[in-house]
């Protein structure tokens, strides 16, 4: 039986011996600790590249050249083969397609090269003969340096002292992809398609132009 003390924790009897009670310990309150909520960062979101701007071509090559750089094989292969250039300045091409090249030769050409150079391009088609195609002009570069070898004078002797040795190919190193040696293009400056022409009262007095 517990027996409360005077001031103290109860008591109680066993067995005739009083026993001290220990008093049951009062649990401390717990601080409550909310977790702080980290936001998760935010990615930036992506910028869209601008598109490159391929240089303005000077010459047709460099304009054939820019179609093979675009990656457009078939209309490259198209121009390489089968299209004589008539006429070409910077922004505008006259060309002649052989036949059976389709129709919308000179639309395709003219959309690739305004979105490779973010700039307008003209291109017609004419009747006239025109330049020989690029592989034409190639394959006359192979010729002409395969009978300059052949007249060499060690080739003459080598094939002399061995009459059924043949030349092979003929390779320069200085030729590009179409078999033709660099071009000499000087740098030149073009208005846009849309400037209007000045009089010969307007333009700006030359002091090398020779005077009447």
């Amino acid at each position: 039986m517990p027996v409360q003390g005077s001031g103290g924790p109860a008591l109680r009897m066993v067995g005739g011996t009083a026993l001290a009670m220990a008093s049951e310990p009062v649990p401390e309150p717990q601080a409550t600790v909310s977790a702080a909520v980290v936001p998760e960062p935010v990615e930036p979101s992506p910028v869209a590249a601008e598109p490159e701007i391929a240089p303005m071509p000077r010459t047709w090559r460099e304009a054939v050249a820019l179609i093979k750089d675009c990656r457009k094989a078939r209309l490259h292969g198209l121009l390489r083969n089968a299209v004589h250039m008539v006429s070409f300045t910077p922004g505008h091409i006259t060309i002649r397609p052989q036949a059976g090249i389709p129709p919308d030769i000179g639309k395709q050409l003219q959309q690739v090269l305004q979105e490779a150079t973010q700039t307008p391009w003209r291109i017609s088609l004419s009747r006239e003969a025109g330049e020989p195609t690029l592989d034409e002009q190639g394959a006359e570069i192979i010729q002409f340096q395969r009978r300059t070898a052949e007249a060499h004078p060690l080739v003459k002797a080598i094939l002399a002292v061995f009459p059924d040795a043949e030349l092979g190919e003929v390779r320069d190193h200085a030729l590009d992809d179409y078999g033709l040696p660099p071009e000499e293009v000087p740098d030149l400056l073009f208005a846009p398609l849309d400037a209007e022409l000045l009089d010969d009262d307007e333009r700006p007095f030359d002091p090398g132009s020779s005077m009447e």
